[in-house]
């Protein structure tokens, strides 16, 4: 009998893509026994760049160990966390679509919106982002002019809105759980909430 310590770890893989549609999966959740790294770890914590070219670059840490990986021809983005305290941070705006679920445990998402000049929160859709069983979501504007808007907010979701550097406008129109908006960063802000127009500059 071979001893299989002689033959090397299996390689990371921290999604799996669906060669006929394109569907990136993140191997989270129930699926964490598909990426040979960190199965037993219910904290799960990614973060996802959209490159040129329909490229993702994945990025987890299991052990104290960093891992990166680049998926070639993504169409979608789909991940199912399941229990325990997971993080996914989404870097810069995607155009792709994605899909993620939290769970049972105190999940956040973090949708890093720091170059496009607008963006639009409806409920559980930010851009081309569809989440759901987030206990927060925190989205962070770059250092330029935004103009962001608050449709509406998800119900159970803590949603937390940051500028940057750059001379905000937040349009609050509607929420469905505790929303906040942080405009104290330099350059200041202005947040107009309801219907009525009403001003609130920071």
């Amino acid at each position: 009998t071979i001893p299989g310590s002689i033959f090397p770890n299996k390689p990371s893989r921290l999604a799996t893509r669906d060669y006929k549609t394109g569907k990136l999966t993140l191997n989270v959740g129930a699926l964490a026994g598909r990426r040979n790294v960190g199965a037993g770890v219910s904290n799960e914590s990614y973060t996802l760049t959209e490159e040129p070219g329909k490229k993702v670059k994945v990025e987890a840490t299991f052990a104290g160990t960093d891992y990166s990986e680049t998926y070639n021809g993504v169409e979608s983005i789909a991940g199912d966390f399941g229990s325990g305290k997971d993080m996914l941070t989404l870097d810069d705006e995607f155009a792709l679509p994605v899909d993620v679920k939290g769970g049972a445990g105190v999940d956040t998402l973090i949708v890093n919106n720091t170059t496009m000049p607008s963006g639009k929160l409806t409920k559980d859709t930010v851009g081309t982002i569809t989440y759901k069983k987030f206990s927060t979501l925190n989205i962070v504007l770059g250092n330029i002019d935004n103009t962001f808007t608050i449709a509406s907010t998800a119900k159970g979701t803590m949603t937390k809105i940051k500028t940057g550097g750059g001379n905000d406008t937040v349009y609050v129109q509607g929420t469905g759980g505790p929303t906040t908006v942080d405009t104290g960063q330099t350059g200041g802000g202005t947040v107009t909430i309801g219907t009525n127009l009403d001003k609130i500059k920071g």
